[in-house]
């Protein structure tokens, strides 16, 4: 039996502008990293390493909940 190998999306590619402008929007409210990955359909790996490659400050970010 063989090793099959499933593809696996790992990203969900590129950022579009309006995902930038809800990210810094989202970020200066000071919604929490978790709550903005979520909203925005990606990680908060992902969010974290964009947020720095643009200069969005995410310190200082509290427990908002979106609904």
């Amino acid at each position: 039996m063989g090793v099959v190998w499933m593809e696996r999306d790992r990203s969900k590619g590129r950022w579009t502008r309006e995902e930038l402008k809800q990210l810094k929007q989202l970020a200066s409210k000071r919604v929490d990293l978790n709550a903005i990955a979520k909203e925005l359909g990606r990680t908060p790996s992902a969010i974290r390493t964009k947020a720095t490659q643009r200069a969005i400050p995410l310190k200082g970010t509290k427990k908002i909940r979106l609904v």
